[in-house]
Protein backbone atom coordinates (compact mmCIF):
# COMPACT_ATOMS: atom_id res chain seq x y z
CA UNK A 1 0.00 0.00 0.00
CA UNK A 2 1.32 3.58 -0.84
CA UNK A 3 0.04 6.69 1.05
CA UNK A 4 0.59 10.25 -0.43
CA UNK A 5 0.20 12.80 2.23
CA UNK A 6 0.57 16.38 1.95
CA UNK A 7 -0.44 19.22 4.21
CA UNK A 8 -3.74 21.13 3.82
CA UNK A 9 -5.07 18.29 1.19
CA UNK A 10 -6.68 14.67 2.18
CA UNK A 11 -4.11 11.70 2.72
CA UNK A 12 -4.35 9.07 -0.76
CA UNK A 13 -3.78 6.07 -0.44
CA UNK A 14 -3.51 2.89 -2.92
CA UNK A 15 -2.77 -0.58 -2.79
CA UNK A 16 -0.67 -2.31 -5.23
CA UNK A 17 0.50 -6.01 -5.97
CA UNK A 18 4.18 -4.74 -5.70
CA UNK A 19 6.36 -2.47 -3.83
CA UNK A 20 7.68 -1.24 -6.69
CA UNK A 21 4.47 -0.28 -8.33
CA UNK A 22 4.09 1.02 -4.83
CA UNK A 23 6.27 3.82 -5.10
CA UNK A 24 5.52 4.57 -8.77
CA UNK A 25 2.24 5.13 -8.22
CA UNK A 26 3.47 7.40 -4.83
CA UNK A 27 6.45 9.18 -6.81
CA UNK A 28 3.81 10.07 -9.77
CA UNK A 29 0.93 11.60 -7.23
CA UNK A 30 3.79 13.37 -5.54
CA UNK A 31 5.02 14.99 -8.99
CA UNK A 32 1.38 16.02 -9.94
CA UNK A 33 0.88 17.60 -6.83
CA UNK A 34 4.13 19.52 -6.62
CA UNK A 35 3.12 20.42 -10.48
CA UNK A 36 0.08 21.56 -9.98
CA UNK A 37 1.15 24.27 -7.78
CA UNK A 38 -0.45 23.33 -4.87
CA UNK A 39 2.18 23.60 -2.54
CA UNK A 40 2.56 26.79 -0.71
CA UNK A 41 6.22 28.59 -0.55
CA UNK A 42 6.63 26.87 3.02
CA UNK A 43 5.56 23.47 1.68
CA UNK A 44 7.93 23.47 -0.85
CA UNK A 45 10.65 24.63 1.64
CA UNK A 46 9.54 21.08 3.32
CA UNK A 47 9.82 19.17 0.11
CA UNK A 48 13.02 16.61 0.42
CA UNK A 49 15.82 16.49 -2.18
CA UNK A 50 14.44 13.03 -3.27
CA UNK A 51 11.67 14.42 -3.98
CA UNK A 52 12.82 16.46 -6.79
CA UNK A 53 15.59 14.17 -7.83
CA UNK A 54 12.56 11.62 -8.30
CA UNK A 55 10.18 14.33 -10.25
CA UNK A 56 13.44 14.51 -12.46
CA UNK A 57 13.82 11.59 -12.84
CA UNK A 58 9.97 10.97 -14.52
CA UNK A 59 9.70 13.99 -16.39
CA UNK A 60 13.40 15.42 -17.45
CA UNK A 61 15.10 12.47 -17.92
CA UNK A 62 13.05 10.41 -20.73
CA UNK A 63 13.58 13.00 -22.58
CA UNK A 64 17.41 12.54 -23.11
CA UNK A 65 19.92 10.41 -24.86
CA UNK A 66 21.88 9.13 -21.70
CA UNK A 67 18.52 8.66 -20.02
CA UNK A 68 19.67 5.08 -18.96
CA UNK A 69 22.88 6.31 -17.00
CA UNK A 70 21.16 9.26 -15.71
CA UNK A 71 18.37 7.17 -13.97
CA UNK A 72 21.10 5.20 -11.88
CA UNK A 73 22.61 8.45 -10.79
CA UNK A 74 19.41 9.97 -10.17
CA UNK A 75 18.25 6.48 -8.48
CA UNK A 76 21.80 6.78 -6.37
CA UNK A 77 21.39 10.52 -5.30
CA UNK A 78 17.97 9.64 -4.03
CA UNK A 79 19.88 7.27 -1.46
CA UNK A 80 22.73 9.34 -0.59
CA UNK A 81 23.14 12.00 2.28
CA UNK A 82 21.77 14.86 -0.28
CA UNK A 83 18.61 13.05 -0.54
CA UNK A 84 17.54 13.93 3.48
CA UNK A 85 17.77 17.43 2.97
CA UNK A 86 14.50 19.72 2.63
CA UNK A 87 14.90 22.31 0.35
CA UNK A 88 14.39 25.26 2.71
CA UNK A 89 17.44 23.66 4.53
CA UNK A 90 20.02 22.73 2.09
CA UNK A 91 22.46 25.18 2.09
CA UNK A 92 25.86 25.33 -0.50
CA UNK A 93 28.06 23.88 2.24
CA UNK A 94 25.91 20.74 2.08
CA UNK A 95 26.47 20.18 -1.53
CA UNK A 96 30.12 21.00 -0.96
CA UNK A 97 30.27 17.93 1.92
CA UNK A 98 28.76 15.53 -0.72
CA UNK A 99 31.58 16.66 -3.62
CA UNK A 100 34.07 16.12 -0.93
CA UNK A 101 32.82 12.68 0.13
CA UNK A 102 32.59 11.16 -3.27
CA UNK A 103 35.67 12.73 -4.50
CA UNK A 104 37.19 10.05 -1.28
CA UNK A 105 35.20 7.21 -3.00
CA UNK A 106 35.08 8.13 -6.91
CA UNK A 107 36.56 9.92 -9.56
CA UNK A 108 36.71 13.28 -10.55
CA UNK A 109 34.79 13.19 -13.54
CA UNK A 110 32.37 10.83 -11.82
CA UNK A 111 31.96 13.24 -8.68
CA UNK A 112 31.74 16.46 -12.08
CA UNK A 113 28.95 14.36 -13.61
CA UNK A 114 26.95 14.11 -10.69
CA UNK A 115 27.24 17.86 -9.85
CA UNK A 116 26.41 19.39 -13.32
CA UNK A 117 23.17 16.35 -12.50
CA UNK A 118 22.24 17.88 -9.27
CA UNK A 119 22.88 21.58 -11.04
CA UNK A 120 20.39 20.94 -13.73
CA UNK A 121 17.87 19.39 -11.22
CA UNK A 122 18.23 22.45 -8.81
CA UNK A 123 17.95 24.86 -12.04
CA UNK A 124 14.54 23.03 -13.53
CA UNK A 125 13.10 23.05 -10.05
CA UNK A 126 13.74 26.78 -9.70
CA UNK A 127 12.70 28.08 -12.84
CA UNK A 128 9.62 25.52 -13.95
CA UNK A 129 8.35 24.03 -10.49
CA UNK A 130 8.63 27.18 -8.61
CA UNK A 131 11.38 26.36 -5.94
CA UNK A 132 12.54 29.77 -6.26
CA UNK A 133 15.49 28.83 -3.27
CA UNK A 134 17.53 26.54 -5.57
CA UNK A 135 17.61 29.18 -8.08
CA UNK A 136 21.74 30.80 -6.66
CA UNK A 137 22.17 27.32 -4.27
CA UNK A 138 25.10 26.69 -7.02
CA UNK A 139 27.24 29.65 -7.31
CA UNK A 140 29.73 29.27 -4.56
CA UNK A 141 30.03 25.90 -4.93
CA UNK A 142 33.16 24.42 -7.46
CA UNK A 143 33.29 21.75 -9.25
CA UNK A 144 35.95 19.59 -9.39
CA UNK A 145 37.84 19.92 -12.40
CA UNK A 146 37.69 17.81 -15.30
CA UNK A 147 40.17 15.18 -16.08
CA UNK A 148 42.46 16.02 -19.29
CA UNK A 149 41.79 13.53 -22.27
CA UNK A 150 44.06 10.70 -22.78
CA UNK A 151 46.08 10.54 -25.46
CA UNK A 152 47.29 7.28 -26.34
CA UNK A 153 49.82 6.21 -29.31
CA UNK A 154 50.10 2.39 -30.37
CA UNK A 155 52.98 0.56 -29.40
CA UNK A 156 55.62 -0.84 -31.62
CA UNK A 157 54.60 -4.34 -30.00
CA UNK A 158 50.58 -4.01 -31.06
CA UNK A 159 51.12 -2.18 -34.49
CA UNK A 160 53.05 -5.31 -35.27
CA UNK A 161 50.49 -7.96 -33.73
CA UNK A 162 47.93 -5.86 -35.70
CA UNK A 163 49.42 -5.94 -39.17
CA UNK A 164 50.75 -9.60 -38.41
CA UNK A 165 46.96 -10.28 -37.75
CA UNK A 166 45.68 -7.91 -40.59
CA UNK A 167 48.40 -10.04 -43.38
CA UNK A 168 46.19 -13.26 -42.31
CA UNK A 169 43.21 -11.90 -43.69
CA UNK A 170 41.87 -12.82 -47.28
CA UNK A 171 41.12 -8.67 -48.31
CA UNK A 172 44.52 -7.76 -48.32
CA UNK A 173 42.34 -4.06 -48.17
CA UNK A 174 42.04 -4.22 -44.36
CA UNK A 175 45.66 -3.55 -44.18
CA UNK A 176 46.12 -0.61 -46.25
CA UNK A 177 43.09 1.19 -44.44
CA UNK A 178 44.49 0.68 -41.39
CA UNK A 179 48.50 1.53 -42.57
CA UNK A 180 46.27 4.91 -44.38
CA UNK A 181 44.24 5.42 -40.98
CA UNK A 182 47.86 5.35 -38.89
CA UNK A 183 49.83 7.54 -41.39
CA UNK A 184 47.27 9.95 -41.65
CA UNK A 185 46.38 10.05 -37.81
CA UNK A 186 42.74 8.85 -37.94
Amino acid sequence: QAQVRLAGKPAISKTFPTKELARAWAAQQETMLLSEGVLPDKEKANTKLSILFERYRLEVTPRKKGRIAESYRLNALSKSILAGITVGNLKPSDIAKYRDRRLDEVSDSTVRRELVLIRHCMAIAAHEWGFHQLSDIFASVTLPKEAPHRIRRISSEELEALLSALNAQRNKQYRLIVEFALETGM
